[in-house]
């Protein structure tokens, strides 16, 4: 036999012998899968579920116009969504005493702004850091657009330059022409809140200054006698509406209903007069409020809710309508993963699969709750068990590893 033929031998036989370990290999690999599978797992947490819909809110409000009279000119002393109280300035309509009025405060600020090179450094500076702010806000309101927001920065700055005339008195010895000029100052101020071109406000809330003629469709105090025909008007008149209008009034932010209509087949279980629940804005700026169900209207396809809001007000005072979340409950609880919960053999209960030691135990568990992906559980009574047939004194914890299949 040549030397060729033996080394040809030796190679084959090499390839089988390698062949042969990889076979095997890949068998215990499998084996090993099959007896000592890596699972995935899950750790039980505190958690919860909540059971929402998301509708269209229509706010219905406590509002009373206070002037709409677009011929006059008004200086608004009070911001956009602002409180006011009873008798409270809300604007000041301009004329010829204004014009005065704005001209002599002018004049002594210009007087009191020479004289300020005369105090100590030290009150220099905090009237400097003032004078800082009073340019930004300047520079803030030069490309403003908005007659309301324009105001609201001139109210600003009005604000601030009081502000530094009452620094000023305080830091001015009593005798001093500053003092003088500035108590001159106040006395202006004291003739222009007893003006009678005020325009005060006969009750306490919030300023708004949009109007969109919607102001007396509803009367709030007659919400309960609402039918379902009348919620209805309600929701399309709200819903169409595009009326927009400068205007003052005020709003009380304290009352204030949100309207809902939504599928009887939503969350029925869930719907109690009486009931407290949360509510959620969902355009925009987010705002929670607590809602109170005070009447609820149930037809062949909707439930017509009407509920009660008493704080935030202010947050939605120019919305008619609104997305809205309603929260009509919330479960807490061990919460697991959907995909680790499993059926019995026989279908009679759920169980979990908790890894412990090296080892799988199954612990039944009671669903209180689910969404699509958690479920809040709860073990089973000693008395639940007996009754399921279950002898296993095993319970789920918090920090649990479960298995997830």
């Amino acid at each position: 036999m040549s030397k060729i033929n033996i080394n040809k031998r030796k190679i084959r036989k090499s390839i089988i012998i390698f062949v042969i370990i990889v076979v095997i290999t890949i068998a215990l690999y499998i084996k090993y899968n099959d007896v000592f599978e890596t699972k995935k797992t899950y750790t039980v947490i505190n958690g919860y579920v909540e059971k929402i819909t998301d509708t269209t809110g229509v706010l219905l409000k406590s509002e009373k116009i206070i002037d709409k009279d677009n011929s006059k000119s008004l200086i608004t002393v009070i911001d956009q969504s602002k409180r006011v109280s009873k008798n409270g300035v809300i604007a000041i309509y301009k004329d010829e005493s204004y014009d005065n009025y704005l001209k002599n405060v002018n004049e002594l600020d210009k007087t009191i702004e020479t004289l300020i090179k005369d105090l100590p450094n030290t009150y220099s500076t905090e009237i400097s850091n003032i004078n800082q702010q009073i340019s930004l806000i300047s520079n803030q309101a030069k490309n403003e657009t908005s007659y309301i927001k324009i105001q609201e920065y001139k109210n600003k700055l009005d604000e601030l330059s009081y502000k530094k005339v009452r620094l000023l008195g305080e830091y001015s010895p009593t005798g001093s022409k500053i003092r003088e000029l500035i108590e001159n100052r106040e006395k202006l101020e004291d003739s222009l809140s007893t003006s009678a071109n005020n325009l005060k406000s006969p009750i306490s809330g919030v300023i708004s200054y949009k109007i969109d003629k919607l102001e007396d469709f509803v009367d709030v105090e007659s919400i309960l006698k609402y039918d379902e025909k009348k919620l209805d008007e309600i929701f399309s008149k709200y819903s169409n509406n595009e009326v927009s209008e400068y205007g003052v009034k005020v709003v009380n932010n304290f009352e204030a209903y949100f309207i809902t209509k939504t599928n009887v087949n939503q969350n029925n279980e869930y719907i109690k007069e009486g009931q407290e629940y949360k509510i959620k804005t969902t355009e925009q700026d987010e705002y929670e409020f607590n809602a109170k169900l005070i009447k609820n209207i149930k037809t062949e396809k909707y439930n017509y809710s009407i509920f009660e809001i008493e704080n935030g007000i202010e947050n939605i005072i120019d919305y008619r309508t609104i997305g809205i979340e309603i929260i009509w409950n919330r479960t807490e609880g061990l919460a697991v993963l959907n995909s680790s919960i499993s059926k019995n053999e026989d279908g009679k209960y759920n169980y979990v699969t908790l890894v412990y030691g090296g080892q799988y135990i199954n612990i039944p568990v009671k669903i209180i709750s689910s969404d699509e992906n958690i479920s809040i559980v709860e073990n089973y009574s000693p008395e639940e068990l007996e009754k399921l047939g279950i002898t296993s004194n095993n319970k789920l914890s918090l920090y649990d590893i479960i298995v997830v299949r």
